[in-house]
């Protein structure tokens, strides 16, 4: 049996995301006591640490930005941008590109999800953004049944 057909919903959520926007990795993490926690992970390779059970500082994170709504839901090149260039995952990482979405559970937790890459893209866009939210919304009854990260 491949990977892809033992990955659950989420995982395969995650790699549609990741493969139809050409990024380098996509993820699910949950905001938590300070910390965003990556509950569930699809990558490249390219971005070392991605992986599920990692955590940051919500501090130092772009999700942080999204969900306080300080920054969109698309950011070109982070490395040029003000609010992030001085954050961790870009300045250590070189994350460049990133899009993201919050998810709203019944659970009322703050899950997002985002995807990531070392590359600027400029053409990412509000379309973009879309196709995360309709993700979202197809997988709703398995994002709504996730154990909160600890």
């Amino acid at each position: 049996m491949a990977a892809a057909d033992r990955a659950g919903p989420i995982e395969r959520l995650l790699a549609m995301a990741q493969h139809e926007l050409r990024m380098d990795a996509a993820v699910l993490s949950e905001a938590r006591d300070g910390q965003e926690v990556v509950l569930s992970a699809v990558s490249n390779g390219r971005i070392p640490g991605v992986a599920r059970g990692v955590s940051a500082p919500l501090s130092e994170t772009i999700c942080q930005r999204l969900l306080e709504g300080r920054i969109g839901g698309v950011v070109h090149d982070a490395a040029v941008d003000d609010e992030l260039r001085e954050l961790p995952p870009v300045r250590r990482l070189g994350l460049r590109a990133y899009i993201g979405v919050a998810v709203d559970v019944s659970a009322m937790r703050d899950y997002v999800l985002c995807c990531v890459a070392l590359d600027a893209r400029p053409d990412l866009g509000e379309a973009d953004v879309r196709f995360l939210r309709g993700l979202v919304e197809g997988a709703r009854p398995a994002l709504d049944r996730l154990p909160a990260a600890h």
